[in-house]
């Protein structure tokens, strides 16, 4: 070991709490421990489906309150579906 330092109390470390399945165009779930400090959300989308090039513009939108997560996606009217996506859910 150098004895530099890795980690302070100003570095800011997340903690995964669950990951969700967020196809639907809009929904919701309660999730215990999102209310155990700043929530935050990764969507991960899948580009196997054949439909891959309207991934990053069917990104859902995520808001939070308490332990309740809930998402919004964009349809189009030219598109029948949407790629599935999983949010992956943690807080700081």
């Amino acid at each position: 070991m150098t004895g530099d330092l890795v980690m302070d109390v100003s570095t800011l470390v997340g903690r995964q709490i669950a990951i969700i399945d967020a196809s639907a165009m809009t929904g919701s779930a309660v999730v215990a421990g999102l209310d155990q400090g700043i929530p935050f959300a990764i969507p991960v989308m899948d580009t196997r489906t054949g439909i891959s090039g309207y991934a990053a513009i069917t990104l859902p939108v995520v808001t939070f309150s308490g332990n309740t997560v809930s998402w919004q996606r964009q349809g189009y009217n030219f598109v029948s579906e949407v790629p599935p996506c999983q949010l992956v859910l943690g807080v700081y």
